[in-house]
């Protein structure tokens, strides 16, 4: 299961992010920049798959929500 996260890189979205991956989940975080993984703490948030877009742009939240659950 691959699960979309907004917010992922502020505090709550970043832990939500890290519980996600202690379960099994597969990640996908939607972010404005292409390289705000740093944001997330440390790893294991290595496994995110990052979706560039923002959050009130339909099409980008329509294409960081293609394959989730």
């Amino acid at each position: 299961m691959r699960v979309l996260v907004t917010g992922a890189t502020g505090l709550v979205g970043g832990a939500v992010v890290g519980e996600l991956l202690s379960r099994g989940l597969r990640v996908r975080a939607l972010v404005r920049a292409a390289s705000p993984l740093d944001a997330l703490g440390p790893p294991p948030h290595g496994g995110v798959e990052l979706a560039v877009g923002y959050v009130l742009d339909r099409a980008a939240v329509e294409r960081a929500l293609s394959g989730c659950q």
